[in-house]
């Protein structure tokens, strides 16, 4: 009898990949080149390199075709998004989303930012009107025609505006003409994602499409013919704009959902988001209802969406096993725990968080899973980034807060220099230098004696920035690596 699927939801099988390995972030490839290999994988005849990531994958492209090119070598480049973009509205419309997957890309990372495309009834009207509005402005047919509609400058202001936008995203061969507006335009290296500015140009193609569907009813009339085509063309229109798979947002559901919820105690300084497990939400919905929660209350809160996130704030994916200690660690490592409270979106209860008393001896306190948020407080980090495989780097001042102070006779710290650092290892117990070293080339381990409960440690040295000395493209600041910090 054939055993049933191990798994009932997505979401069971993805908790339990995270839950593989105990490290939120290990570089290296050295786990996926063994995924790799057993997959059968083939090279392909000729080198590829692939680059994906947040930032920069344009601009590492566009370098490594210029280095290569330089060095006489034959380049072929593929970058997203592709011409075809500019009509791809996305595998589930109503009338295009079949027929054009057979010529768009496959494969893609995030593919689905890329179907902000214009559908291409309203694309060739758009064309066809913008064109009319510069460069026919006499009236010889309804495509001069357009020309004497009021308000037929701001159309054509618009159509300019989207030509314009348009030309600056097109990629070619690696390049694009964006790159001036980086260079150029003052703060405009915050937009991340270019091709979503297709979302904001929507409105202009709409309303300049709208004048020359006005040109043509114009144009037709007198004639029930010409009329009711169209007529036709106007339903056309409207109806390959329907998308059947897209989840539609429903505001006043939403309102009414955050609504229900009471009002946080006085007691409550700022606040952080429990999910509720029974209801399907994906991540960023609930980090934005904490935040929608946050301005309707006006209570700060630990939670948050953005591209970018602060260092050190490991609080992603609130259904993720990792989320309430990165949070314990968060708010004890900016001495933010009085005040906090959670709030459970399971029974909209708000909840006052102490700290707890857990027995951190004999515990590695760099890699410490609290079994509560309350016992979380009870050590912070600062200064460290996330855990890796040797351990956690520090930025150059890595510090651990423990709240209460624990009672030990020894405090011991192995690590290891991990890069291009000189100069002092120090290390503060309470706020007093206790040990100072050079830093040797590779391990070290330190054993200091205490003779009062320890209420903060500091490990400073030196630091380098691997991005800018070119080693890597790493732009984090990185200090030392430590492996294991022991009370005992």
């Amino acid at each position: 009898m054939a055993a049933g699927p191990r798994f009932g939801r997505l979401d069971d099988w993805l908790e339990w990949q995270q839950r593989l390995h105990p490290s939120t972030i290990e570089l290296g490839l050295e786990r996926v080149s063994r995924v790799l290999a057993r997959t059968g994988w083939r090279p392909p005849s000729v080198p590829v390199i692939t680059v994906g990531g947040t930032n920069g994958k344009g601009s590492c492209v566009a370098l490594l075709d210029a280095l290569l090119r330089a060095g006489g070598h034959r380049v072929a480049t593929f970058t997203s998004p592709h011409l075809v973009d500019f009509v791809n509205v996305g595998p589930s419309n109503l009338i295009w989303g079949r027929p054009l997957q057979s010529i768009v890309p496959s494969g893609r990372p995030i593919d689905w930012e890329l179907t902000y495309g214009v559908a291409p009834a309203l694309l060739l009207l758009f064309l066809a009107t913008g064109a009319s509005l510069i460069f026919l402005r006499r009236r010889r047919s309804w495509l001069g025609a357009v020309n004497s509609l009021p308000g037929a400058e701001y159309a054509r202001a618009m159509a300019v505006a989207v030509f314009v936008a348009w030309t600056l995203m097109v990629v070619v061969d690696g390049y694009s003409l964006w790159r001036y507006v980086y260079a150029w335009v003052p703060g405009a290296s915050a937009i991340r994602a270019v091709f979503r500015f297709q979302a904001v140009l929507q409105l202009g193609v709409v309303c300049v499409a709208a004048f020359g569907l006005a040109a043509l009813w114009r144009a037709a009339a007198g004639s029930k013919l010409w009329s009711a085509l169209v007529l036709s063309l106007g339903a056309f229109l409207a109806i390959e704009q329907v998308d059947v798979g897209h989840p539609l947002f429903d505001r006043r559901a939403e309102s009414s959902r955050l609504a229900a919820w009471p009002a946080p105690p006085a007691y409550c300084r700022h606040f952080l988001l429990v999910a509720d497990p029974s209801v399907d939400r994906t991540w960023y919905a609930e980090q934005i209802d904490a935040v929608l929660l946050g301005l309707r209350f006006g209570l700060p809160t630990i939670n948050g969406y953005s591209g970018d996130v602060p260092h050190g704030w490991e609080l992603r994916d609130p259904r993720a096993p990792g989320y309430l200690p990165g949070a314990a660690r968060w708010v004890a490592g900016h001495g933010i725990a009085p005040g906090l409270c959670t709030l459970d979106a399971a029974t909209g209860q708000w909840k006052q968080v102490l700290p707890g008393a857990p027995d951190l001896r004999r515990v590695n306190l760099i890699d410490y899973a609290p079994l509560s948020l309350e016992d979380g407080l009870a050590l912070g980090l600062a200064g460290f980034h996330q855990m890796e495989a040797g351990g956690r780097w520090t930025n150059g001042q890595g510090r651990i807060l423990l709240s209460p102070g624990v009672s030990a006779e020894v405090l011991r710290i192995d690590g290891r220099r991990g890069g291009p650092v000189s100069g002092p290892l120090r290390v503060f117990v309470n706020g007093r230098l206790r040990h100072e070293q050079a830093l040797p080339d590779g391990s070290f381990s330190i054993a200091l004696p205490l003779e009062a409960p320890v209420e903060s440690i500091q490990i400073d040295s030196d630091s380098f920035v691997p991005q800018l000395l070119k080693i890597n493209q790493d732009p984090r600041r990185l200090g030392v690596v430590i492996s294991r910090v022991v009370l005992e």
